[in-house]
């Protein structure tokens, strides 16, 4: 797989890509994204130098939430979404939100269901 733009549709083109792949195969990318996830997304995606920024810092407890939701919804073949708007606010001084939502549930027949989303905002300064 090569490499793609780190975006909304590149994300969704990687879950094609991912979810064709036989049972073992995409279990490896899933214990790969929990293992180590900033390698794991340096491997699948092209960042800009603010995303790159953005990734490497980071908190861990971020990372970790990611690595585990992410992981699980690959090895059940769920659905992961990314919404964010197309603006770069770091020149504006704007705080970066991710806030990931996670619905995936066991049904009573033992199956993974739902989907893990992350919907990315920006707050603005307030400038007096």
């Amino acid at each position: 797989m090569k490499k793609l733009p780190f975006n909304a549709a590149s994300i969704q083109l990687l879950q094609t890509e991912l979810y064709a792949l036989k049972d073992n195969l995409l279990a490896m990318e899933a214990t790969a994204a929990i293992t180590d996830f900033r390698n794991w997304m340096r491997s699948k995606f092209e960042f800009s130098p603010n995303q790159t920024r953005y990734l490497e810092q980071m908190g861990s407890d971020f990372i970790n939430y990611a690595a585990g939701r992410v992981g699980f919804a690959l090895i059940n073949r769920l659905p992961i979404y990314f919404n964010s708007p197309n603006f770069e606010g770091q020149e504006y001084g704007a705080e970066k939100i991710i806030r990931g939502s996670d619905k995936t549930y066991f049904s009573s027949d033992n199956v993974a269901k739902g989907s893990l989303s992350f919907d990315v905002s920006y707050k603005l300064p307030v400038l007096c």
